[in-house]
């Protein structure tokens, strides 16, 4: 059990585990039969009942089922917050005890996301935002520690002897079971062998991932030319800017969850089109200057995936487009999120929650492709 599980439920003033051991210890038992196998679609409802975003009643019912099972006495209505405690700290469990994974890394990206760079306050463990950050944090840097990989040499056996050992066996009727020894040894040498290649063949193909990501890039930035809209970072409409700046570096990221040094990648980027760092922007300034075609493209990509109900700023640029009032997407972003047209973002913080979002969207992607 998480040393934190009860602090965390006293956060949301649940007080029926209180000084309860052995019903604080049932609740754990469901926490985690609740996040065996888990899936990726199981992370992001996990994630909507963390924030309290909408969802099927269906989903939350069958995710109190577990609790229930557990312990007969468990809320069924009226539970939202409790539910919210619980799948937060699921969510935790599954970072805390599963690192380096693919489900590690969406629980992760599936809790930053709705946080907003802090702007939204809904979240009631702000524990497992930290957790959450820190788990992408470190395995970017393990993917990129060099110490920490290496090849191994493949030892290929001597055929020629074993091979002249068998044949001497088979010239000898009387010696035709001895012939398997040296038979097997070859097999299983080889097999040794080529099991080896293998594993150098992956950790090869995934560092020449890497350094083509990062090929890219400082490419990119050395250019300062937009590789979607083929037009130098300074001629770009600011404050759009941010969003195709923070669109285009997740895109390049082909190891995820991407570079660690991705804020100073940003902030460059934003140097490069000639604005400060510092400056602060709302949304609806950038929605206004973003091009139709970006956001179009935005839209064709994301707009089915389910990861979207997750990514305040990217689901609020999708929502504009058929939007005839500012307020048919403005409204349901503070609702579920708590951002308003008068919330204002620092630049380089506006770009990296579009670069997250991002991120968010192309991880479940890749997830549901392998799963095919």
């Amino acid at each position: 059990m998480d040393i934190h599980f009860a602090d965390w439920l006293r956060l949301a003033d649940i007080e029926d585990c209180q000084g309860d051991g052995d019903r604080l210890q049932l609740r754990w038992s469901g926490l985690e039969n609740s996040i065996q196998d888990i899936s990726s679609d199981q992370i992001l409802n996990l994630a909507l009942l963390f924030y309290r975003l909408p969802i099927d009643d269906e989903v939350a019912d069958e995710f109190a089922g577990f609790f229930k099972d557990e312990d007969n006495t468990f809320p069924m209505i009226d539970n939202r917050l409790y539910l919210s405690c619980l799948a937060g700290a699921a969510l935790g469990e599954v970072i805390q005890s599963q690192p380096e994974t693919t489900e590690a890394r969406l629980s992760a990206l599936a809790v930053i996301c709705p946080n907003c760079m802090g702007k939204n306050k809904i979240s009631a463990i702000e524990e497992i935002v930290r957790r959450s950050w820190n788990a992408l944090h470190s395995e970017s840097a393990s993917l990129r520690d060099l110490t920490k990989h290496s090849l191994n040499r493949s030892s290929v056996p001597n055929i020629s002897t074993s091979l002249n050992s068998i044949k001497e066996n088979f010239e000898i009727q009387t010696q035709l079971p001895q012939a398997y020894a040296p038979l097997e040894k070859i097999l299983n040498g080889l097999a040794k062998s080529i099991k080896q290649t293998n594993q150098n063949n992956k950790y090869l193909n995934s560092q020449l991932e890497l350094f083509r990501e990062e090929s890219d890039i400082l490419w990119w930035l050395t250019t300062a030319v937009s590789k979607k809209l083929s037009v130098v970072f300074e001629d770009l409409n600011w404050p759009a800017t941010t969003v195709i700046l923070g669109v285009e570096l997740a895109e390049m990221v082909r190891r995820f969850p991407g570079p660690l040094s991705y804020k100073e990648l940003l902030a460059r980027a934003i140097q490069l089109s000639g604005k400060e760092e510092n400056e602060m922007i709302k949304i609806s300034s950038v929605v206004s200057k973003l091009e139709k075609e970006f956001s179009s493209e935005l839209e064709s990509l994301y707009s089915e995936n389910p990861a979207l109900s997750l990514c305040p700023l990217i689901k609020s640029l999708v929502r504009s487009r058929g939007a005839k009032r500012q307020a048919e997407w403005l409204q349901p972003l503070k609702q579920e999120f708590s951002i308003s047209n008068t919330t204002q973002f620092n630049c380089v913080d506006f770009a990296m929650q579009i670069y997250l979002e991002t991120l968010l969207l192309r991880q479940f992607n890749a997830i549901q492709i392998e799963g095919e």
